[in-house]
């Protein structure tokens, strides 16, 4: 606007000065009029030539002034042209910008749940952005063209084409993603509208392999149910892909929608049988699995009776052998009510018997599992009264038990005191041990020696505890030891292997009086004889100590040796080099009575030699 106000500014000022000079022209005419009027011949024609050479230099003037003007003119006309085609260019630039950005806020990913009609919805944006980028595309080769016709023009457009490329770029940048979410969303939505037909072929797959196998398999009850529910799930989605057949043809094309549908009315068709073939399969296994049931039913009530009628046949079986070992028994008894223990044979059936009725009372628990609350309480009161029969002919037993027990005890104090009464030494030594050992094995049952025997064990239990801690400290510590620690453990371990004679000896005395302790004090015992055992182990294990520190100190003998014979090899060379040592103070104090002129002597000649070229003297 400025340029084009000045050229207007320009134009005027010519045109006010032609105005002037046109002005100043007509009066130097009217002048030389008047001038010629009063002037001789020759001077009107000098003043005529002169007027009509100012009027042809007018005239040249005149002339230049309107080419000035008309290239002022056009030179406008051009200014103006270009200034409207860049308003519009800036216009139709501003208008592609605002398009461009509003497409790409509706390319901007919004959050949602990934169902269908989400991703028909998102399909649908992404295409109609791809679809208006692309209508645009004409436009965007227009403004360009447009661009390079203002190039013609001698004005700067640099401003204008880096416009133009901003917004080309953008628009470039925005097609190209609208073109990649419209195919990744096309992508997704195929799969999407495909995976009832994927869905499908692999439940005819699975259920094809379960009718194949239903005569095989005799229960698939699960298996058919699942597979009837995906069934009834797969009707739904195939039916409602059937009803967007608009929608198939938009994203596959008319083409291979067809196929699709055609694909899909077979799948549909095909899923009716097969469910109708799994029902069939599914009863059909239903009445083959009850019938299987009422007879897995009968076999289980048969065996619990068998197992009812075993457990009654134990019973009886214990309750008749009772009887007749109590008639038994109290046919040891004496008209005058003492015990005889003669047949006492029939007391060795008892530890059978008893093992028998542990069985049977474990067979009565497995019987009460089975059986209902009004069978229970006539089994507990059998079971019962079983146990409280057993109790008391076991009581009678233990009365033959205690009889011979004591005709034992009198039977080996008589023996013992005849031999006391003996007068030779040897015999009564002979059956002293004899009798020693007799009574040793049979055991004492009196209350003295049964606290003996416990504070034995209790003894033996402290001792043992006390030298296992000695030898686990022993054990654990792996760490390098030094000669004094190591000379430690080994006395420790010495008094260990020490003491172990006389904890044989104490457990052997243990074992000895085994056949008079309790059950429970039985299982005592064996856990000590475990423990000992292991003990016994743990210190054999730890034997090896001793091995390991004679290796160490054969190890330092074998330094001390090495060292040895280095030293003895090393001395004689030691002696030369302070035999030369001292050959080297010595030759100055040999040299002292000596002068220089020997030495002077030899130099001279040695000069003389060098520098003599005749033949070698004789």
């Amino acid at each position: 606007c400025l340029l084009i106000f000045s050229f207007s500014l320009y134009f005027i000022t010519i045109l006010y000065f032609l105005f002037i000079l046109f002005s100043l022209l007509l009066h130097i005419e009217n002048l030389s009029e008047a001038v010629k009027a009063n002037t001789s011949p020759a001077g009107a024609e000098k003043i005529t030539k002169e007027m009509e050479e100012l009027r042809q230099a007018w005239q040249r003037l005149r002339q230049v002034l309107l080419e000035i003007q008309e290239e002022l003119q056009s030179s406008l006309d051009s200014e103006s042209e270009y200034s409207n085609r860049c308003k519009e260019l800036w216009v139709d630039l501003e208008q592609l910008r605002t398009l461009v950005q509003n497409l790409s806020s509706d390319l901007e990913s919004r959050d949602g749940e990934r169902t269908k009609e989400h991703m028909v919805a998102q399909w649908k944006t992404h295409t109609g952005v791809r679809n208006k980028l692309i209508a645009e595309e004409p436009r965007v080769e227009q403004l360009k063209s447009r661009l390079k016709e203002l190039f013609r023009f001698p004005q700067d457009s640099k401003s204008l084409s880096d416009e133009m490329l901003a917004v080309v770029k953008e628009y470039q940048s925005v097609k190209g993603r609208s073109f990649r979410l419209s195919s990744e969303s096309e992508m997704a939505l195929r799969q999407i509208l495909q995976d009832p037909l994927y869905g499908f072929s692999q439940w005819s797959q699975v259920v094809s392999q379960v009718l194949e196998a239903s005569a095989e398999v005799t229960d698939f009850s699960q298996i058919a149910l699942l597979l009837l529910k995906n069934s009834v799930q797969l009707q739904e989605r195939l039916s409602l892909l059937q009803v967007k057949s608009d929608l198939l043809s938009s994203v596959f094309g008319q083409e291979k929608a067809d196929d699709l549908l055609q694909e899909l009315r077979g799948d549909v068709r095909k899923r009716e049988l097969l469910h109708s073939n799994l029902l069939e399969c599914k009863n059909h296994l239903q009445v083959s699995r009850q019938q299987q049931l009422k007879i897995l039913l009968l076999y289980v009530q048969t065996e619990n009776i068998a197992e009812h009628e075993s457990f009654h046949d134990n019973i009886l079986n214990m309750e008749k052998w009772l009887m007749i070992m109590r008639q038994k028994l109290e046919s040891f008894r004496r008209s005058n009510g003492e015990w005889s223990i003669n047949n006492r044979q029939a007391l060795g059936e008892f530890p059978e018997k008893e093992l028998q009725l542990h069985q049977t009372e474990a067979q009565g628990q497995t019987v009460l599992a089975r059986t209902s609350d009004e069978g229970k309480v006539h089994i507990q009161q059998d079971l019962k009264r079983l146990r409280e029969t057993w109790m008391s002919l076991h009581t009678l037993s233990l009365n033959l038990y205690r009889l011979e027990e004591v005709r034992l005890a009198e039977h080996n104090y008589d023996i013992l005191s005849d031999l006391l009464n003996k007068p030779h030494r040897n015999c009564y030594n002979h059956k002293y041990n004899h009798v020693s050992s007799f009574l040793l094995q049979m055991g004492c049952q009196g209350p003295q020696h049964l606290a003996d025997m416990e504070a034995q064990r209790r003894e033996f239990e402290a001792w043992l505890h006390k030298e296992n801690d000695k030898l686990t400290g022993i054990l654990n510590n792996q760490r390098s030891l030094s000669d004094k620690e190591l000379r430690i453990r080994q006395n420790t371990l010495k008094g260990l292997h020490a003491g172990v004679a006389w904890g044989q000896s104490q457990f052997q005395k243990l074992m000895a009086g085994r056949r008079s302790t309790s059950a429970e004090e039985d299982v005592e015992l064996e856990e000590l004889r475990y423990r000992w055992m292991l003990y016994k182990s743990k210190l054999k294990e730890a034997g090896d100590l001793r091995g390991l520190l004679k290796h160490k100190v054969q190890r330092e003998n074998l330094g001390l040796g090495f060292l040895y014979r280095v030293c003895r090899v090393a001395l004689p060379l030691q002696l030369l080099l302070l035999a030369l040592l001292l050959l080297a103070f010595l030759l100055p104090m040999m040299d002292e009575g000596t002068s220089c002129s020997l030495s002077n002597n030899f130099a001279r000649s040695f000069n003389i030699m060098l520098r003599y070229d005749g033949p070698p003297p004789t």
